[in-house]
């Protein structure tokens, strides 16, 4: 039951998820910043990016979808409502 919820919140599903872990303690530590934010969230930096050409903003779009496939750690994600303990 825990897992079809942790699973129900990824868009696409299982097919998205390669496993859940508990928290470790960094992950711990930023969770807990995270809900003690009124407003905004210590982690996050807004950035806005412009480019000069199409070609350019595919470029970057190509390289960023690279990393983001290549590096399991930009995909993580962190569940808690609902659950007895977070979970990566």
């Amino acid at each position: 039951q825990q897992i079809d919820a942790v699973v129900g919140l990824i868009p696409g599903g299982a097919a998205q998820v390669q496993d859940i872990y508990p928290l470790a303690a960094l992950q711990q530590g930023m969770l807990f910043h995270h809900l003690s934010q009124s407003e905004g969230d210590v982690f996050l930096t807004p950035m806005i990016s412009a480019f000069a050409q199409r070609e350019k903003l595919d470029a970057f779009m190509s390289a960023l979808q690279a990393v983001m496939a290549r590096h399991d750690v930009l995909r993580t994600s962190i569940a808690w409502e609902g659950l007895p303990e977070p979970v990566q």
